[in-house]
């Protein structure tokens, strides 16, 4: 598509990475690349901050921050297309309400695990996502 103006072609030629859930994310942004690459943005800019505060809670048996943390950051690995960690969050947010150290320190070294992997694959789709929309 090299010297095609994206914005006025058909933007439904993106396909997004099989390693998210592209069905979530072509049924929530349609056309709209622009508003998911702000979103995809939005949370590369939050994410490594708001994993550090969690990790931290979690350290510090903070049952009613992690339950906060983790609610929120629930949210925004949906709208990036990762079910599975958010499934991780909805898990740690369950352990936390339920005040249990040890299940509550056994979700965060799962969620820890596939974390890593997950973020280079969501900065990998961001940058994949502007080269598509600035060509």
């Amino acid at each position: 598509m090299q010297g095609v103006n994206v914005a006025s072609s058909d933007l439904s030629n993106y396909v997004f990475s099989g390693d998210l859930d592209h069905t979530f994310l072509q049924t929530s942004y349609g056309k709209n690349l622009s508003f998911c690459l702000k979103m995809f943005d939005i949370f590369l800019a939050s994410i490594e901050e708001d994993m550090s505060s969690l990790n931290r809670s979690v350290t510090d048996g903070d049952f009613d921050e992690v339950e906060s943390l983790a609610h929120k950051i629930k949210n925004n690995f949906t709208w990036v297309g990762l079910p599975t960690m958010s499934q991780y969050m909805y898990d740690l947010e369950n352990v936390a309400r339920l005040k249990n150290v040890d299940d509550m320190q056994q979700c965060m070294s799962n969620l820890k695990l596939s974390y890593e992997d997950k973020f280079q694959v969501v900065r990998t789709e961001r940058e994949r996502l502007s080269n598509y929309l600035s060509e």
